[in-house]
């Protein structure tokens, strides 16, 4: 269930960015993207714990924790 969810939003989170390429209007919200990618990483790594692959478990965590500091940065400027 978890590998769907990943799958799910790492689709989810390419077909955003293949859009922003297509149309050049399209201006990617900083304050939807950074809690999706955050939320991403941290279950690639809760993954990676079951897979019992600790380089890409510290990989992971590293992007979630800076993911995650910059969704909290743009949320407390506002």
């Amino acid at each position: 269930m978890l590998r769907k969810i990943n799958a799910l939003l790492a689709i989810i989170v390419i077909a955003i960015g293949v859009y922003r390429y297509i149309d050049r209007d399209y201006e990617v919200n900083p304050q939807l993207m950074l809690p999706l990618l955050s939320v991403m990483f941290l279950l690639f790594a809760f993954e990676s714990i079951l897979n019992k692959k600790k380089l890409m478990t510290g990989v992971y965590l590293i992007v979630f924790v800076i993911a995650a500091s910059a969704t909290v940065m743009i949320f407390t400027q506002t």
